[in-house]
């Protein structure tokens, strides 16, 4: 397929209940399933895709997020709006992620951290108004947070009041010793 851009092809067809099969060489799927309030199944995102922002804001009936790997760059507002409960999230690359779940109609349950981070990162700009589960804020420090001291950089997690005091003092110490500033 000679397809790259899926960019709001799907956009507000509220009677898509499965998604279409993506073909490789897809790169951007910004907004391609915004507004299908009855989409209930994420397609799997092929490799050669980076852009997902937005791509199911708005699906209320989706429960779980699409597998993504850690080539994707922008996945601003991915979720804002829908139904997940689970998402993964591709640590590596991401440079765009404000707002991945800002207005969730649900409590998100479970967060799957794929890769590890080496630059800075902001729980709460993730978020936006709804909030990350404890066990996935301890399962990001330290297990997904990159040895910075042998690239010799450093890097800041920003997590807030309530995300910083959901570790121990041991956690903080080990993503210290790594390079990290929590904040």
């Amino acid at each position: 397929s000679n397809v790259s851009n899926l960019q709001e092809v799907f956009m507000q067809c509220s009677s898509l209940t499965t998604a279409p099969t993506i073909p490789n060489g897809v790169t951007n799927m910004q907004s391609t399933f915004y507004g299908c309030t009855s989409l209930t199944t994420a397609p799997n995102i092929p490799s050669s895709c980076t852009n997902v922002g937005a791509c199911f804001n708005g699906c209320t009936s989706l429960k779980e997020g699409a597998v993504l790997h850690e080539n994707i760059t922008a996945m601003h507002q991915i979720y804002a709006g829908s139904s997940v409960k689970k998402i993964y999230v591709p640590l590596a690359n991401i440079t765009a992620y404000d707002f991945m779940i800002n207005n969730l109609t649900v409590n998100l349950e479970d967060i799957i951290w794929i890769g590890e981070r080496k630059t800075d990162f902001s729980i709460p700009l993730l978020a936006g108004n709804r909030s990350v589960p404890q066990a996935d804020i301890k399962e990001l420090v330290p297990e997904h947070l990159a040895d910075l001291t042998a690239l010799g950089t450093t890097a800041t997690l920003t997590l807030g009041e309530t995300y910083l005091s959901y570790l121990t003092e041991d956690e903080i110490a080990q993503a210290v010793a790594k390079g990290w500033t929590l904040q």
